[in-house]
């Protein structure tokens, strides 16, 4: 704890009596931009112009500029804002105004195009006549602590999420399986109100005889501590008696080593939800890519140095044939490096991650060539390997020694010197000079030649020049300081140096001469900002401190003394244990002679009891070394992270819970790291794929998902990484290799505020694909996803008829067309986006004719339609050309193919020639009408006679069929065959009986 400010006083008075630690002048600025450099923080200051005057490393960083000089004396608006004018509201001109401190909450872009968040302070700095002369802003960058907010919202907003999402029942019963609670929608399925279900003695009063003995085994086992299933089926009766299959997911509630009750998830199975679509990757591209490159592309085993993998360029460019090849090693054709030196190499790679270096190959024929290797590490099924590039640089290397000799040839130093240079002789008479001398003094070669040096001086350091004349004779060499002046008779300062050697037996001096104007003007311009660095260190929000490597204090800001209740002089020379309790104290000190000897800056994070009340602080502790590079003492900067802290206990709080939740989903959850490697799943993947206990952790995804979705997961990777969520249909591969159709919503898995993977809920969508299927079958045109049709009509006529089939049949989509937006939303009478091609684009919904913009179009919309109708192709190939026009749709074919879309493209054949409409219909399928088949009136009156019982929510068997239309067993059985062949029925078993239910199809053939 820190002394009272009566006994910090007292120590003050006796300390005056003490020696006090001296910092030497030429130090003092050392140690202020030692804490600046060290300042995360962003400091600035502006003068009322605003213009940038000053501005630390940290923040010129972040603009992406190598040093503060880059950005200083520019516009503060235009460097910080991209702003052409000052902006409105202005903080700095609000100061410069009312000379009172500002404070704001504002967005920066960084010099990487990201958005981030910013805290600022602005101070006003006044002169001695206390006159505003400039502005200071302090900027703290709080993007973490606001991703921080930002997560903790995103977890409840995922929470909330799930929880609305959830269609599921949720049952809550103790250990007595008494029911504590169940979710309202169970009266969705079952008939009965969550009250009356409350009110029953137990959950299994609800299921039938069979399902009962089967969750009394399980409860009985379960509270036996013996491991059971925590996910199966059991026939939930409805209220009206019918039998409904249920899927029930368990996670049992703990106390201790006791379980006190479970948390339940009751699903329907009869039906599945719906999801959308996915995408395939063609291997051959990426192998045509990479066997076409213009360079040598290998891989190569890291423990071997085997050629594991190669292109064609890689053996052509030595000559030898790919048999040949692949039974090398890097040192049969490595010229410089043998084979121990190759090894020492390939580690270094591995262990650095990456390098670049020249060497040479020799070829088949014995020619050395010379080789640019570009190298990177990369890991392949937890073995190291080599993935190299070799650039064949022969001949640029022959044409750069061509250039060196030539240039050592015919250039000459002498004149190309960014410096001042005279040959004289010991008498002063200039014999040559370069073109740098000209330049500086404004004399022609021809003048400078009959003068003498001392002619170049003023008058006042002609003694100065003469003791230089002397000290060169004697002892051969001689650097100085000393003024020159040009033609003009301007004044300059310069340092010299000189060096006496013979020419033709003849001494002569050489005389290098650098003028120091800017150097001479900086040394003034930081000498008179020293009370300036000292004004912006105290108005930094941070805690500063500078101790000995004893942890005796030398100096700290204002912000550090306010927060043990005093000024900095109330504290200056005392010891840690003076100013704070013993634990802090000694582990402070530890910290500062450990950084004092290892001379590595460190970070801590603690909880710190000051005067001003208690709070987590993390500190970077830094080692002060003056310029005989001798330890001065450590450098603490502290600032305060409580509400960090505070977010991130909130965020352990909801992980937790959220994890509970993720355990009774019904939904499969995978939770996948930044290399696609499955860390986490809960019990209903593991039952949906066939795998036991935790058999998939570890697994790569590309071994679950179906290959022609490899490029989508990637996509969604590339999404995730920039914090965007991600819907699609994808197909998984079970253990036993059959595949199923899925949705995968995908969330980006945040851990400490960075990215860690993906977090994907995964969901059965088999029964809707059928679906889909019937209602495909239900259209009059023969239409199938992932196709491409093309339309030849002069008006579009067939296309809106086709369009407004689809749409009828719930299919998505939007419509690409020449035709004004106005007059085919009147013809279509259908709410589809219309985007209007035109050569002078208004607005968002119209578009020039350009197959880039169309792509870009069609990729942000495919995510989110079934069908896309692209109209008056013709009018494109005329506003382009039919070549491209042509790549265009085969492009487009690819593309709906792999996302399982439709493609209606309509065209006037007159338009084009009959070669290019026959190149077109072989990139495209026909439409076809089908053929329609009338029912018989006895399956049309079986149809009607299940759809009655369906609209009262219940399903006829086969026997109330045959007591219905009295035929026999037989004839019913031929009849519902026919029916669920044509897809207008389906059936659903229950124990030893089937029950009956119209599909859509059959709905809407009634």
């Amino acid at each position: 704890m820190a002394k009272s400010k009566k006994t910090a006083k007292g120590v003050k008075k006796a300390s005056k009596k003490k020696d006090k630690i001296p910092i030497k002048n030429t130090e003092k600025m050392v140690f202020l931009e030692s804490i600046l450099k060290a300042i995360t923080d962003g400091i600035t200051v502006i003068d009322d112009n605003l213009n940038i005057i000053y501005i630390n490393q940290s923040l010129a960083h972040f603009f992406g500029y190598k040093k503060p000089e880059d950005i200083i004396g520019k516009k503060c608006y235009r460097m910080y804002q991209n702003r052409k004018s000052k902006c409105k509201d202005c903080p700095a001109i609000k100061v410069f105004d009312k000379g009172k401190p500002k404070h704001i909450f504002h967005t920066r872009i960084d010099g990487h195009g990201n958005e981030t968040f910013w805290e600022l302070y602005f101070y006003p700095i006044r002169d001695d006549k206390g006159d505003i002369q400039s502005v200071v802003e302090y900027s703290r960058n709080i993007t973490r602590e606001k991703r921080l907010e930002e997560q903790v919202k995103g977890y409840e907003k995922r929470l909330a999420e799930l929880l609305s999402v959830n269609r599921d029942v949720i049952v809550e019963y103790n250990a007595n399986m008494e029911l504590t609670f169940i979710s309202e929608n169970i009266k969705d399925f079952s008939g009965y109100t969550s009250k009356e279900v409350l009110e029953a003695e137990s959950f299994i009063d609800f299921v039938t005889p069979e399902s009962k003995k089967m969750l009394l085994k399980y409860f009985k086992n379960r509270m036996a501590g013996m491991d059971v299933l925590q996910l199966y089926e059991i026939e939930f009766l409805h209220k009206s008696g019918r039998v409904i299959p249920v899927e029930v997911s368990v996670s049992p509630r703990m106390e201790g080593d006791r379980i006190s009750g479970a948390v339940a998830t009751v699903r329907d199975i009869t039906e599945r939800k719906e999801t959308e679509k996915a995408l395939r990757e063609s291997e051959e591209r990426y192998r045509a890519i990479f066997e076409q490159a213009a360079d040598s592309i290998v891989l190569i085993e890291g423990s071997t140095g085997k050629l594991v993998e190669f292109n064609e360029r890689a053996h052509e460019t030595l000559g030898y044939t790919r048999a040949e090849f692949k039974n090398l090693r890097i040192p049969d054709f490595e010229v410089i490096e043998s084979t121990k030196d190759v090894r020492k190499h390939i580690k270094k790679i591995i262990k650095e991650g990456s390098d670049q270096f020249e060497t040479k190959h020799r070829t088949k024929s014995g020619e050395v060539r010379d080789i640019l290797v570009t190298c990177r590490a990369i890991s392949i099924g937890g073995s190291d390997f080599l993935q190299g590039i070799w650039r064949d640089i022969t001949e640029s290397k022959r044409a750069e020694e061509a250039l060196k000799e030539s240039e050592e040839k015919y250039s000459n130093l002498f004149q190309k010197s960014n410096d001042a240079i005279f040959l004289h002789d010991l008498d002063g008479n200039v014999i040559d000079v370069n073109q740098r001398v000209l330049d500086f003094f404004g004399y022609s070669k021809k003048e400078l030649l009959g003068l003498k040096i001392p002619e170049l001086h003023p008058p006042h350091v002609l003694e100065a020049s003469r003791k230089a004349f002397k000290k060169i004779s004697k002892k051969g060499y001689v650097n100085f300081e000393i003024e020159f002046k040009r033609k003009s008779g301007d004044s300059f300062p310069a340092e010299v140096s000189s060096s006496l050697f013979e020419i033709a037996d003849k001494k002569v001096i050489q005389g290098i001469v650098r003028d120091i104007t800017e150097r001479k003007k900086a040394d003034r311009k930081l000498k008179e900002s020293e009370e300036k660095y000292r004004m912006l260190l105290e108005q930094s929000g941070d805690v500063i401190t500078y101790f000995t490597v004893d942890g005796i204090l030398i100096a700290m800001n204002q912000n550090a003394a306010r927060g043990l209740n005093g000024i900095p002089d109330d504290f200056v020379g005392k010891s840690l244990d003076e100013m704070f309790d013993e634990d802090i104290a000694k582990r402070s000190l530890g910290r500062i002679r450990r950084v004092a000897k290892t001379l590595k800056s460190e970070v801590h994070e603690d909880m710190v009891d000051v005067p001003i009340g208690k709070g987590w602080y993390q500190s970077s502790y830094h080692p002060m070394i003056d310029t005989d590079k001798n330890v001065t003492g450590v450098q603490i900067i502290s600032h305060n992270i409580s509400d960090r802290k505070e977010a991130e206990e909130e965020i352990k709080k909801l992980k937790e819970f959220n994890e509970s939740i993720v355990q009774s989903m019904s939904e499969g959850i995978i939770i996948l790291d930044e290399e696609g490697y499955v860390s986490f799943i809960n019990p209903k993947i593991e039952k949906v794929l066939g795998y036991k206990g935790t058999k998939l952790v570890g697994e790569h995804w590309e071994n679950i998902i179906a290959p022609d979705y490899h490029r989508r997961m990637r996509d969604c990777y590339s999404e995730n990484l920039l914090g965007e969520q991600d819907r699609f249909e994808a197909i998984l591969v079970k253990k036993n290799r059959t595949e199923m159709p899925v949705l995968i919503s995908a969330s980006p898995h945040i851990k400490d505020g960075l990215f860690s993977g993906i977090l994907a809920v995964i969901t059965d969508i088999t029964d809707r694909k059928r679906e889909d299927i019937a209602r495909e079958e239900l259209m009059r045109y023969k239409i199938r996803r992932g196709s491409s049709y093309l339309i030849k009509e002069k008006k579009l006529e067939r296309g809106k008829d086709i369009i407004y089939e689809l749409y009828k049949n719930h299919f998505k989509g939007l419509v690409i067309t020449r035709e004004h937006p106005e007059k085919m939303k009147r013809d279509l009478d259908l709410n589809i986006p219309i985007y209007w091609m035109t050569n002078d684009p208004k607005d968002k919904a119209s578009i020039r004719p350009e197959f880039s913009l169309l792509e870009k179009i069609i990729d942000d919309n495919i995510d989110r339609t079934t069908f896309i109708l692209l109209d008056r192709f013709d009018y494109l190939v005329t506003q382009n050309n039919f070549k491209d026009a042509l790549n265009f749709v085969q492009h487009l074919n690819e593309i709906f193919y792999a996302r399982k879309a439709i493609l209606i493209i309509s065209i006037d054949p007159e338009t084009v020639s009959a070669q290019e409409l026959s190149l077109l219909e072989k990139e495209t399928s026909v439409l076809e009408k089908k053929h329609e088949e009338r029912l018989s009136a006895d399956l049309m009156d079986l149809l009607e006679f299940v759809n009655r019982y369906n609209r009262v929510g219940e399903s006829p068997s086969y026997k109330q069929v045959g007591d219905e239309f009295r035929i026999s067993r037989t004839t019913v059985r031929k009849r519902i065959r026919e029916l669920v062949d044509k897809g207008l029925l389906k059936e659903r078993k229950s124990g030893r009986f089937k029950y009956l239910v119209l599909t859509e199809k059959g709905k809407d053939s009634l």
